[in-house]
C-alpha cells in the first residue's frame, strides 16, 4: 500500500467506525493507551463506551507478520475492554469512496459487477464475500441515481449519503431502514470473522440493487428524451 492509499484507507475505516458511534483517533500517540505495547503505534483508536479497539489497517493481499500481530492481539486482550483488529482494505473499497469516481460508473459497469457477484454467490465457500461486494454495487447505483437527479453526493460517507437520500425522498423509510441494517452487516462482514449475515440478507440487498437499476433506467431514458 503506497502512502497516499494508506492514508485514504485509514480515513475510510475511521469514518466507518465514526458512523457506528465510536470516538475515533487517527494515528494516536502511544501515550493515548493506558498500557505499553512496545514501539507499536496504532493506525486508529476507536472507543465507544467500554468497547476500546486498536486498529491496524492493511491493503488486501499485503504481506503481514502474522506472528507479530498474534503477539500484539494476545497482549491487548490482557486488558479488559480492549481488543485488537487487523482490517484489510482493497482497491474496490477505495474506488467506492473516491469522490471523483462516481461519474465514471455506468449502468453497464454495475450490471457487469452484478453478473460477477451472482457467480460468486453460487459457491457456498465464497458466501461471505457476497454482501460486501453487493453493498459496493448498491451504493454505486444509488449514487449514480442521485447524480441523475441533481443531488450533490461528493465527499459523503455511506451513512451521510443514505441520510441525504432519505431526506430528499430518494429512499422511502423502509428502504432507508433496510439500507442502514445491511450497511451495519456489511461493516461487520468486512471487519470481523464472526459475522451473522444470512443468504436472505444478501438476497434482499440484491433485490434493492435491482430496484435502483430499474429507477436508473427510467431516469436515464428521461434524460435522453429531454
Amino acid at each position: 500500500m503506497n502512502i497516499i492509499n494508506g492514508h485514504r484507507s485509514e480515513r475510510l475505516i475511521a469514518k466507518r467506525y465514526e458512523e457506528q458511534g465510536y470516538v475515533v483517533t487517527l494515528n494516536p500517540e502511544s501515550s493515548a493507551l493506558p498500557f505499553a505495547i512496545g514501539n507499536y503505534r496504532p493506525d486508529i483508536l476507536a472507543i465507544k463506551g467500554d468497547d476500546k479497539i486498536i486498529i491496524e489497517v492493511k491493503s488486501a493481499g499485503a504481506k503481514i507478520d502474522s506472528d507479530a500481530y498474534f503477539r500484539l492481539d494476545r497482549e491487548v486482550q490482557r486488558h479488559p475492554g480492549w481488543r485488537f483488529l487487523l482490517v484489510t482494505v482493497d482497491e474496490a473499497d477505495l474506488q467506492e469512496h473516491d469522490p471523483n469516481g462516481t461519474s465514471s460508473v455506468s449502468i453497464e459497469k454495475i450490471q457487469e459487477h452484478l453478473r460477477n457477484i451472482d457467480r460468486v454467490a453460487e459457491k457456498p465457500e465464497l458466501a461471505t464475500l457476497v454482501l460486501p461486494k453487493l453493498w459496493m454495487v448498491y451504493l454505486s447505483a444509488l449514487r449514480l441515481l442521485a447524480l441523475n437527479e441533481g443531488l450533490d453526493v461528493q465527499n459523503c460517507s455511506d451513512l451521510s449519503f443514505l441520510n441525504k437520500a432519505y431526506s430528499t425522498g430518494m429512499l422511502s423509510f423502509d428502504e432507508y431502514e433496510s439500507a442502514r441494517r445491511l450497511m451495519s452487516l456489511r461493516n461487520e462482514a468486512v471487519h470481523r470473522l464472526d459475522t451473522f449475515e444470512t443468504p436472505a440478507d444478501w438476497k434482499q440487498l440484491r433485490q434493492m440493487v435491482d430496484g435502483v437499476l430499474g429507477r436508473l433506467s427510467v431516469s436515464s431514458a428521461a434524460t435522453v428524451r429531454s
